[in-house]
């Protein structure tokens, strides 16, 4: 770094100025934080600043940038004012202002966008969709009409590749993530922490990095995003001890769900902020389980079901959701759950087990294109184990099993 930086620490060291500068990206002379290590106001050598407000559950509602002399190619909306151009952006839910207009209304499958394709402002707003790749990254943003807004090609931890089109028009990218490119920072907003795409790395380190000890605090998603994703920048909580391999098999489970719309289960567990689940790797001779006390869920990545009744083999992915079932209704429905708990079934041990095995698990099925619609996984709680050799593993199943079992 060629300018003198001033370092302020709260409860970690902060990367982010040696991030910015080393790259080349901005001249980083302050940041401030927050007593919880959240960047409240960052100010770079040439005058500009950044700012950014939250709210008490730690969620950005708003951010200010102050951006000196000829402004460079920022978002739509910015206005310029004397030598400087100011912009203010706020955050409620899936809407999105720019300077106090309603600007952008994000959807599950892409936006509603209140300006069109060259910044000029619309009555109604237009339907943009995504393209994404298996990852959850937005590759091609298409108007309602067919048209291409933009294409953005990536490295593969993040880094927008030079090669695309209209790189601005749109600032959702990577694992659609806000890309905030103004005044040079070159950040994803991650929610817990912002990552670097070039350095690769987020700029503090990982709030449970306690649990983790083999792996670098600021590493995103274990080193590997050619198969695991970090929705948020916060890792599910493993048992203590857990490997990097089991972590990685339960990504590449996740990710399987995922790219079906069958992870609702495991995003809802996985971005909860009243209660945490814990995940731990159980033995070769056990089917998964979901414990009340400690809310922990045994799962084996190597461990399938075959079902002889129905012919059909559920993966370790679809356990994992079966368990991933239980511990969200015991965090959201205690008393439900209790209830049917102890209310016995003739074929699937108690009501809350026929619930899941009917419910949850044959839509999860459905979604995976392994079963019809109306079809069922299976007609009661037994299966025989197998032990596979990959968490999305299937098969035709015969009449051969090793241990015959209930799985709850």
């Amino acid at each position: 770094m060629n300018a003198k930086v001033t370092y302020y620490l709260q409860l970690a060291i902060v990367l982010l100025m040696s991030i910015v500068a080393d790259c080349g990206y901005a001249s980083v002379a302050t940041v401030y934080h927050d007593v919880n290590n959240r960047a409240r106001w960052i100010r770079f050598s040439d005058g500009g600043e950044t700012r950014y407000i939250y709210g008490l559950d730690g969620v950005k509602r708003r951010v200010e940038h102050i951006i000196p002399g000829i402004p460079p190619v920022v978002s739509i909306g910015v206005a310029a004012s004397g030598s400087t151009v100011t912009s203010t952006t706020d955050y409620s839910g899936a809407f999105v202002y720019e300077d106090g207009v309603l600007e952008r209304i994000h959807l599950d499958c892409g936006y509603l966008s209140y300006r069109d394709s060259s910044g000029s402002r619309l009555a109604k707003p237009e339907y943009h969709f995504y393209q994404r790749d298996h990852l959850g990254n937005n590759r091609v943003d298409l108007c309602s009409d067919g048209s291409v807004s933009q294409i953005t090609h990536y490295y593969p931890f993040g880094l927008p590749m030079s090669m695309g089109y209209s790189p601005e028009s749109q600032r959702w990218k990577f694992g659609n993530k806000e890309l905030d490119r103004i005044n040079g920072l070159d950040l994803y907003d991650f929610e817990a922490r912002a990552y670097d795409p070039a350095t690769i790395r987020f700029y503090r380190p990982d709030d449970l990095a306690y649990k983790y000890h083999p792996i670098s605090p600021y590493v995103y998603c274990l080193n590997n995003p050619l198969f695991n994703i970090e929705p948020t920048g916060q890792k599910i909580e493993f048992a203590e001890g857990s490997s990097d391999e089991f972590i990685s098999q339960f990504n590449e489970a996740y990710n399987y769900l995922r790219e079906h719309g069958a992870s609702e289960i495991i995003d809802a567990l996985k971005d909860s902020e009243d209660y945490t689940v814990t995940i731990k790797e159980s033995d070769n001779h056990g089917t998964p389980t979901y414990s009340q006390e400690g809310k922990l869920i045994s799962w084996n990545p190597k461990i399938g079901l075959a079902i002889r009744e129905t012919e059909y083999f559920i993966s370790p992915a679809e356990l994992l959701n079966h368990e991933g079932a239980h511990a969200l209704r015991d965090n959201t429905d205690r008393i439900g759950i209790n209830r049917d708990y102890d209310v016995n079934d003739e074929n699937y041990k108690n009501l809350e087990e026929k619930r899941v095995i009917e419910n949850v698990e044959s839509i999860t099925a459905y979604r995976l294109g392994r079963l019809k619609k109306g079809e069922k996984t299976r007609i009661s709680i037994y299966g025989f184990i197998e032990i596979v050799p990959n968490v999305k593993f299937n098969r035709q199943v015969i009449d051969e099993g090793a241990v015959c079992t209930g799985i709850k």
